[in-house]
């Protein structure tokens, strides 16, 4: 994988560590709405890379069942 491809889901993957402390650090108050909009944009997209990365790996490399 190429140094690009590793820095962006980097980047998605803070995006998403960043946002939920946010919200966890203010208990009992309302989520500030950028937070709402940046978790609502980068938690399918970071979901679907790590799932589709994992299984990526999974078909190039064979189930461990068919070794």
């Amino acid at each position: 994988m190429s140094w690009k491809k590793k820095y962006a889901i980097g980047c998605l993957i803070a995006l998403f560590v960043f946002t939920a402390m946010d919200s966890y650090d203010r208990p009992n108050r309302d989520v500030r709405f950028g937070a709402v909009i940046v978790m609502a944009a980068v938690w399918p997209v970071t979901v679907s890379v790590i799932l589709g990365g994992a299984v990526g790996e999974m078909v190039r490399d064979g189930l461990p069942s068919e070794s």
